[in-house]
């Protein structure tokens, strides 16, 4: 477990996870399984992704993740991205765009990782 994570850092745990093979569903509980007891507010955040994965609306769903930024927002942002436009490749690079280079670059480098 590790505490205090940057956003690269937790990029690269996410790298790691998709480049051992392990299945879409799993990557968010494994991500948070690498998270320490300082990182409360990080696994706050990654955790909404799992709370909004089903609702209707994009737009609310990433206000609601965007919520109270910090080191683990990008991040679950990229997951979002990809785990809910899983099946719509167009659409998952249209809202990656509109979230800016960095989460763009992040969900085009891991949808590559898992073609």
């Amino acid at each position: 477990m590790r505490d205090s994570l940057t956003t690269d850092v937790l990029y690269e745990l996410l790298m790691q996870i998709v480049r051992t093979g392990t299945p879409r569903q799993k990557w968010l509980p494994h991500l948070l399984g690498t998270l320490g007891d300082d990182a409360e507010k990080e696994r706050y955040t990654l955790l909404r992704v799992g709370h909004v994965l089903s609702w209707g609306s994009a737009m609310y769903a990433l206000r609601h993740i965007q919520q109270d930024p910090n080191e683990a927002t990008s991040i679950a942002l990229t997951l979002y991205c990809l785990l809910r436009f899983e099946d719509d490749q167009t659409r998952m690079l249209e809202i990656a765009s509109s979230l800016g280079e960095r989460v763009k670059t992040q969900v085009d480098e891991l949808r590559r990782m898992t073609e």
